[in-house]
């Protein structure tokens, strides 16, 4: 009995190890964040920086000094209760590290930890096979035989059926970019991906050549045809083989979809999201109390990073719940969509031109243009490791906005929008991109801009023409809060309404983890265009109650936006 509580507790020991070493090594998407609480911007010291590697390295170390432990054949009672007071010590140590910031990160955590376990699961299974199965009474016993028989052929059954059957994984999502909608969509399988509408096929094409060796597939089609058709089809097709001289082709599969173009004849109708953070059951809640929605905006963050395919279809997997399809769609990336690997795939995956994510887009009497400021450091941020190079982006973008500018094509429509997740007239307290922010404030001030949409913040701000001095400190609405806040606004002449906070009101302290709500924003343009009607919605579907965070100005449930002139507006 001695030695079976001996073994148990060995065991115990071995896989809280594991499981410490499997946590640490999955935090590794938040490494940095641990070093900068550790102290590294004190005096950038490398073995900060490189700390928490070395702890994922002692707790692997620690794991094997456990595996050794279990397996060894005599009794090492100390060793046993020093590896369980390291293991404890460990534990408290990654129960302290989630609670201090990692939360956030917890389902990208938890999801690397359950892959390594798997592959460790694996590897496991094979020293067993391999060495403990030949010479065990196991691989004499006819029915253990049997059954494992069975098991391997039913998985590998399950696997090859599988692999056979195609499927969509994420419907399609209607994207509005420049004068044709993308419309993206997933197989479960590589396939061919097509898009019918009025019996005239449109390919999601590479160089002239129909693509079949990828599972997203983004078609491009002509505003006017899908206005016109107000539906369409789209079509995969696997090939189970691709030869230089000849295919096996699948079967074809075809979805039909009704479609809505926005229609500006009576006015607009649309509904912002900004900085979902996976959030999407509130997300889709907060959305659906828009009954009249003409087109959606989701300005950026919606995941918290990209380390996998499957977190850059996030935006679609958002989109397509709220609009099915039916209705257009205008993203802008947010800087958290920079991160992780599978980052520099977004750009196939939602809407996006020439694989940037700046770009303009017409909906009926709307001209709008979407701009992307990237990460909200500057480039020489220490995190970035020198991948940022985000300047000579932003001049591109500048540089384009001028070409606009002297092209004049916007002043043809009676509606001029805006988007872009961080919000260029707000300089925060960071005091990054300071001068992008002035260049593109003086550009859209020339370009008679009706509305900026913008994110980021995780707050409510509305931020009115003409009501604060220019790059003055700001102080708060003492009915928001007390005191200073260290930024300011750059010289702008449009109305600006940020939507990207979580809770219930404006003024709650929801904390991204576990939040109840999702705040979006509903906004109502009357026919002339002239007056805007904008409220702020929650997840239970009740307007809020809204102030100017730096100035002394209630608005209430409804902002109404009247504009005067170009660069003239009345809000209240």
């Amino acid at each position: 009995m001695k030695k079976i509580v001996n073994i148990g507790t060995k065991l115990i020991v071995t896989l809280l190890a594991l499981l410490n070493t499997l946590v640490m090594f999955g935090m590794r998407i938040i490494w940095t964040g641990i070093s900068k609480v550790l102290g590294y911007e004190k005096n950038y010291s490398g073995f900060i920086y490189n700390l928490p590697m070395y702890l994922c390295i002692l707790f692997f170390v620690v794991f094997l000094l456990s595996v050794w432990n279990l397996l060894g054949k005599k009794e090492k009672h100390p060793v046993t209760w020093v590896l369980l007071v390291l293991d404890i010590v460990f534990t408290i140590a990654i129960a302290a590290i989630i609670k201090g910031g990692a939360m956030d990160y917890l389902n990208f955590i938890w999801r690397d930890v359950f892959k390594t376990f798997g592959v460790v699961l694996l590897v496991t299974a094979l020293v067993c096979l391999f060495k403990w199965y030949p010479g065990s009474k196991l691989s004499k016993n006819k029915a253990f035989i049997g059954a494992a028989i069975v098991v391997i052929c039913a998985v590998a059954l399950l696997f090859v059926l599988k692999l056979g059957i195609n499927k969509l994984t994420y419907e399609p999502v209607v994207y509005a970019v420049e004068d044709e909608y993308q419309i993206v969509f997933s197989s479960s399988q590589n396939a061919l991906g097509t898009v019918i509408i009025d019996g005239k096929e449109y390919y999601d094409t590479f160089a002239g050549s129909e693509r079949s060796f990828t599972k997203v597939h983004k078609v491009s089609v002509p505003m006017k045809e899908l206005d016109s058709a107000k539906a369409y089809t789209i079509s995969i097709q696997r090939l189970h083989y691709r030869g230089p001289f000849g295919n096996i082709n699948g079967k074809e599969q075809k979805y039909t979809y009704l479609f809505t173009p926005a229609d500006t004849s009576d006015g607009i109708n649309y509904f912002c999201l900004s900085d979902v953070h996976e959030h999407y059951d509130q997300a889709v809640k907060t959305a659906s109390y828009d009954k009249d929605m003409d087109f959606l905006i989701i300005c950026g963050d919606t995941v918290s990073c990209v380390p996998d395919p499957i977190d850059a279809n996030g935006v679609n997997k958002l989109a397509f719940e709220i609009t099915q399809g039916r209705k257009p769609v205008v993203y802008a990336r947010g800087n958290h969509e920079v991160k992780g690997r599978a980052a520099e795939l977004l750009h196939e995956y939602v809407g996006s031109e020439n694989g940037k994510f700046y770009y303009s887009f017409v909906l009926g009497d709307i001209f709008g243009v979407v701009l992307d400021l990237g990460e909200d450091h500057d480039d020489d941020w220490w995190e970035y490791s020198g991948t940022a190079h985000f300047k000579d982006y932003i001049e591109e973008q500048i540089q384009w906005l001028d070409s606009l500018i002297k092209e004049k094509s916007y002043e043809e429509y009676k509606y001029h929008l805006a988007v872009c997740h961080i919000p260029p007239v707000f300089v925060n307290s960071r005091h990054n991109h300071t001068w992008a922010k002035k260049e593109l404030t003086d550009r859209l001030n020339r370009m008679d801009i009706d509305m900026l949409i913008t994110g980021h913040q995780h707050d409510i701000y509305v931020f009115e023409p003409g009501l604060i001095e220019p790059e003055t400190t700001l102080t708060y609405n003492t009915k928001f809060k007390n005191g200073t806040y260290k930024g300011y606004l750059t010289d702008f002449n449009f109305p600006v309404l940020m939507s990207s906070k979580t809770g219930l009101t404006q003024t709650d302290g929801s904390d991204l983890f576990g939040a109840k709500s999702l705040i979006g924003l509903k906004i109502n343009v009357e026919k002339d265009f002239k007056k805007q009607h904008c409220v702020y919605i929650n997840s239970d579907g009740n307007a809020l109650s809204v102030v100017n965070q730096f100035a002394e100005k209630e608005y209430g449930e409804e902002i109404t936006i009247t504009k005067k002139a170009i660069g003239s507006f009345e809000m209240n």
